[in-house]
């Protein structure tokens, strides 16, 4: 009898260790990063959304502190992996938060839990454990390794997913689908879905001094009957040009149908501006694309 409790009670021991290390963990956590969130907030700040920067940064900071001041402290009951694996596993809970907030929650709360479980240091001689009890570092790896082949696999699915709902959200709308040839000085750099129309920009030149050319696709066929500002040009192939008096600011316009499209230069001051006969030529070169295409475009060129 005194045998079998001996091996019972060292069983307990690591369990007892495992909540010790991980009852300092979170209070350790919750300290620094109260510490952190209240250093930020106290920074200067000349109001709005960006003032709250600081708090959180300095939040997730005091947080990052407290995990590792308690892979330092009870380095004799957690082994090396338990702090990778605790923050791939927060990685992975900050992805799934963006498809629900409480499987987020739950999984970065349980995250130092499901590590400590695979890394707490047994209360026997490495020798007598199983599979890769001989060898921690071996487990180590394999641990890591399934963390960051999760971390990989949730990327993958929620960048499926959001490739998926902006195809659906563009071939929801009513209207032509076109776009230029892809060129390697022609960039597709914004895409948006507004009011029953699809706007893009497409950039050209170095990202510092881009040039930027506005692309609205709107329901309504025509070419200058579809625009709402004269006097407008039209020059008989299914495209015009609206031209401001006494300024430099043009629109070109074209025919697809059911829809229409406008270009029109939106080049911030100081960069080269395009120019109307460089919008027209844009213009007359787009071609029928369909959603995906156009998203795959410009999720490599945004």
């Amino acid at each position: 009898m005194t045998r079998v409790g001996g091996r019972g009670s060292g069983r307990g021991r690591p369990a007892a260790a495992l909540l010790r290390a991980l009852a300092l963990c979170y209070a350790l956590v919750l300290l620094l990063g109260v510490a952190g969130l209240w250093v930020g907030a106290a920074l200067p700040c000349e109001g709005g959304l960006e003032c709250l920067g600081p708090p959180l940064g300095g939040a997730l900071l005091g947080a990052a502190a407290g995990a590792l001041a308690t892979a330092v402290l009870c380095r004799r009951t957690l082994r090396w992996w338990w702090l990778p694996t605790t923050a791939v596993l927060v990685a992975v809970a900050t992805m799934l938060g963006s498809v629900a907030s409480w499987l987020g929650l739950a999984l970065a709360v349980l995250a130092p839990v499901v590590a400590g479980l695979t890394a707490v240091r047994p209360d026997v001689p490495p020798s007598a454990g199983l599979g890769t009890g001989g060898r921690p570092w071996l487990r180590g790896v394999l641990v890591l390794g399934v963390a960051l082949a999760l971390l990989a696999g949730s990327w993958w699915a929620l960048e499926r997913r959001e490739r998926a709902q902006e195809i659906a959200e563009l071939e929801a709308v009513d209207v032509s689908l076109v776009a230029p040839p892809d060129t390697d000085d022609l960039r597709l750099s914004t895409l948006t879905v507004l009011d029953g129309s699809v706007r893009y920009t497409l950039a050209r030149g170095e990202a510092s001094g881009a040039g930027h050319l506005d692309v609205a696709l709107r329901p309504g066929g025509g070419g200058c009957a579809a625009l709402d500002l004269r006097p407008c040009t039209d020059l008989g192939d299914g495209t015009g040009v609206y031209r401001q008096t006494g300024g430099d600011h043009w629109v070109v316009v074209r025919d697809l149908g059911g829809s229409h499209a406008r270009v029109s230069d939106q080049t911030r001051p100081g960069h080269e501006p395009w120019t109307e006969d460089e919008g027209l030529a844009v213009a007359r070169v787009l071609v029928q694309v369909d959603a995906a295409a156009l998203v795959d475009r410009h999720r490599r060129d945004g």
